[in-house]
């Protein structure tokens, strides 16, 4: 857990946080623009995850949305390495990604992170303006076209 530590103190370090670090469960804390919060989690196998709240999904009427996400995870290279998850036992949409603390450097992860953000702060934009019942080519918000399932959200 050393490395997640030195890491995370180097993020912190690199955005001017010289207090970034994990607390004694191996969390940590980020809120980026008020909207987006990133949980840092250290893993026993070296890992630093990141887990970030995007949405609330409806009980039902959101499956062409979903099918969407997946789609986007198959290349998460756009998110910087993250990928679209559904929280267990619930309708949350999340963000996920990992960083091995041994092999990532800052200039990695500061960059990765940042995809990271523009990518939740897009689909939380997306998802506000979604119109979860109607079909996917039919969903408009304000005039405005939102792309089928499959194209990308960042």
């Amino acid at each position: 857990m050393e490395a997640v530590s030195n890491l995370l103190k180097e993020l912190g370090k690199h955005i001017g946080l010289e207090q970034l670090e994990l607390d004694d469960e191996g969390q940590c804390t980020l809120a980026f623009d008020e909207d987006i919060v990133v949980t840092f989690v250290a893993d026993p196998d070296g890992g630093l995850n990141a887990v970030s709240f995007v949405g609330e999904l409806p009980e039902s009427g959101a499956e062409s949305f979903v099918k969407g996400l997946l789609e986007e995870n198959f290349l998460p290279s756009n998110h910087g390495g993250a990928r679209f998850a559904i929280e267990p036992n619930s309708n949350r949409v999340v963000m996920v990604g990992r960083w091995d603390a041994q092999k990532t450097d800052i200039g990695l992860l500061s960059s990765q992170l940042e995809a990271c953000v523009n990518t939740i702060d897009a689909m939380q934009k997306t998802m506000a303006s979604t119109k979860f019942d109607e079909p996917v080519a039919e969903r408009k918000s304000g005039g405005d076209y939102i792309p089928p399932a499959g194209a990308t959200f960042a």
